[in-house]
């Protein structure tokens, strides 16, 4: 990371599910993989990790089936943050992969539609048991 900078990290909610928000003052850009990673998170299954905007990331440890409600609420908060950017990824062993979550709207209802990659389709598959 040039310059040193020291990350910052908080604890916060996103309508009840509790996420760590890690910021710099530079953008992370290609550094967003090694801050997610460094970020502890206590879950053996990795992190989901929303970028609102190049300064920040939002983490949530993969540690139970309740990662599910996290996905909603990452990206119900990246929709109103980052308008249609899919920026929604998960962390494991040192990398992002994206996990496409979109919000559709059809006869008046809105849902989330998740298409998780295999490897993390598995693991949410193994949490639902």
């Amino acid at each position: 990371m040039r310059g040193r900078e020291r990350l910052r990290s908080e604890y916060i909610e996103l309508s009840g599910t509790p996420v760590t928000r890690t910021h710099r003052l530079q953008p992370l850009g290609r550094h967003a993989p090694a801050v997610a990673g460094r970020v502890p998170s206590g879950a053996a299954d990795g992190v989901l990790v929303a970028l609102p905007d190049p300064y920040t990331l939002l983490v949530h440890p993969v540690d139970g089936i309740g990662v599910v409600r996290a996905i909603e609420r990452l990206r119900v908060h990246a929709a109103r943050t980052m308008g249609s950017a899919r920026r929604f990824t998960g962390a494991h062993g040192g990398r992002l992969t994206l996990i496409r979550a979109d919000i559709v709207t059809r006869d008046g209802q809105t849902r989330l539609v998740v298409a998780p990659p295999p490897d993390f389709a598995r693991v949410l598959a193994r949490l639902a048991v």
